[in-house]
C-alpha cells in the first residue's frame, strides 16, 4: 500500500516537472456582428481618418482613427483614436509607423498591425501581461 502511494506521488511529481508548454497557432477572432461596416485595406486613408472593426476578449467594437498632425522632428503621422465597445467610448492618441499603430488609452498601451493582430497592456503593469486585439 505504501509503495503504491509513493509511486502515485512520484508519477504526479514527474508529470508536473516534465510539463512542457505547448505552442498554439494564433486563432482567428470570431466573425464580426452582422451589419458591420466593411473597411478599406488602407488603414489611414487620405481623407483624414476611418473607422475599423476592433475585437478583443470583451467582444467586437469600433476603432476610429483620425489623422491629427505630423511630428515636427520626424514627420511620423500622429493620430487621435476613439475605441467604442459595449456601449462605452474611450479616447486616446498615438502614431502610425508604416503598417504598425501605437497608441494609449486611459493608461493602456496598444501596439499592433494596422490590419491584423496586436496587443495591449496596462502601463503600470508588467508589459508581459498582454491582452490581444484584432483590427479588421
Amino acid at each position: 500500500m505504501r509503495h503504491r502511494l509513493y509511486l502515485t506521488l512520484a508519477l504526479t511529481l514527474a508529470a508536473l516537472v516534465l510539463r512542457v508548454p505547448v505552442a498554439h497557432a494564433q486563432e482567428a477572432p470570431p466573425a464580426p456582428p452582422p451589419n458591420s461596416t466593411s473597411v478599406s485595406p488602407d488603414f489611414i486613408p487620405p481623407n483624414g481618418g476611418s473607422t475599423y472593426r476592433y475585437w478583443d476578449d470583451d467582444g467586437w467594437g469600433t476603432l476610429r482613427v483620425i489623422n491629427a498632425a505630423h511630428a515636427w522632428y520626424s514627420g511620423d503621422l500622429l493620430v487621435q483614436v476613439r475605441l467604442t465597445q459595449n456601449g462605452r467610448s474611450y479616447v486616446g492618441s498615438g502614431l502610425v509607423l508604416g503598417n504598425r499603430i501605437y497608441f494609449t488609452i486611459l493608461g493602456y498601451f496598444f501596439q499592433g498591425q494596422t490590419l491584423g493582430w496586436g496587443s495591449y497592456h496596462y502601463s503600470l503593469d508588467n508589459p508581459g501581461n498582454q491582452i490581444r486585439f484584432y483590427l479588421q
